[in-house]
């Protein structure tokens, strides 16, 4: 453009176009990046609960640290199933027998009155479930 052999107007057109193409590139590089250390992540979580399940241990207690350790969310999908969601990115359906309804055991705001710490919601979701199913054998 100094020297005349590009009209001003087309060199910022282009200039602005490969910022805007370096500045796309770099975006896909933080996310591809981000992406592989969550995969990562997650390989790492996988393998750490792969280790606990490899010594065949049975709970007969709800264990926080374990829960702490593995569990990242648990979602009710509906009055039969709630689904653990694990920070390996497992999900582990829960199904409740038909005459057992979520809503009889799971109902969010007497849970969250009764046990105002998410443990405490946990340990009492899992007590539920045990003795669901211990009932069925």
């Amino acid at each position: 453009m100094k020297e005349g052999l590009i009209d001003k107007g087309l060199y910022i057109n282009q200039t602005a176009e490969l910022e805007q193409s370096s500045y796309q590139c770099q975006q896909q590089i933080k996310q591809i990046s981000s992406n592989n250390t969550d995969n990562a992540n997650n390989l790492g979580d996988f393998r750490d609960l792969l280790r606990w399940c490899q010594q065949g241990q049975m709970l007969d207690d709800f264990d926080s640290g374990l829960f702490k350790a593995f569990v990242q969310n648990i979602k009710v999908n509906s009055q039969h199933e709630i689904v653990f969601q694990l920070k390996c990115g497992l999900h582990l359906a829960e199904h409740l027998p038909k005459n057992t309804l979520v809503s009889q055991h799971f109902y969010r705001e007497v849970i969250r009155q009764r046990f105002n710490e998410p443990l405490k919601q946990a340990e009492y979701l899992y007590s539920i479930i045990k003795s669901e199913v211990d009932l069925i054998g």
